[in-house]
């Protein structure tokens, strides 16, 4: 399946088996990544392609790829991974937190790998509790909490105690923050254990990482 295939299945445009187009996708999504930063560290080029590839599916659920030729269909992933770097640079030499980001929630008419990147990470989630029983309140609250946030219209301070003032608020905020930010590394750590066990293909770890980077968008309470 070619690049311009795998993209008009992801888009609708045609029929064709999503998995597949999926495993023809994430490749040259990293490929792009490789030539557009080569000199970027893997830590970079990794979040770039899993910026990419949900920016890519999340377009693709409102509208159909608009090109007919592999050469558009490269340009049009090409921009995604632009994008991404674009994003990741702007925050970091900004001092702005991924995390401070807000993010459009996804719409609900998810595509079929939207839907596994959401079912991947829940998984992801499971195999966490397993692994660190003692933190199944912590990651489960966490967890529901960075979805609302990145999926609704909810902000961070809607969590928080309305009795508080003003200084306590931002200490509870940044507590919030922290506790979420402990909950995704355990989760990304949680990917690794499970494709080194052989209990998860590279297809599932990029969606699921994808998914818990999308969660990173979360709004602040303005």
């Amino acid at each position: 399946m070619t690049l311009l295939t795998a993209m008009r299945v992801l888009s609708r445009v045609e029929e064709g088996d999503r998995q597949e187009a999926g495993r023809v996708l994430i490749p040259a999504l990293e490929g792009i990544a490789r030539s557009l930063r080569p000199g970027a560290p893997p830590w970079k080029q990794e979040e770039a392609v899993q910026d990419a590839l949900w920016r890519l599916l999340r377009s693709f659920e409102t509208s159909p790829l608009r090109t007919d030729h592999e050469g558009g269909a490269h340009q049009y992933a090409k921009r995604a991974v632009r994008s991404a770097y674009q994003h990741i640079e702007r925050n970091r030499e900004g001092g702005e937190l991924p995390e401070q980001i807000a993010a459009e929630p996804p719409t609900e008419d998810h595509i079929g790998l939207l839907e596994d990147a959401e079912r991947h990470a829940t998984r992801v989630l499971e195999a966490s509790i397993v692994r660190w029983p003692r933190s199944e309140t912590v990651l489960r609250e966490s967890f529901a909490e960075m979805v609302d946030l990145a999926s609704t219209d909810q902000q961070a301070g809607d969590l928080l105690d309305p009795a508080l003032d003003e200084g306590a608020r931002i200490k509870a905020r940044d507590a919030l923050f922290k506790r979420h930010e402990r909950s995704r590394k355990k989760l990304l750590e949680m990917i690794g254990f499970l494709q080194q066990a052989g209990e998860m293909d590279e297809q599932a770890a990029h969606l699921a990482r994808a998914y818990i980077g999308w969660l990173k968008r979360r709004k602040t309470d303005g």
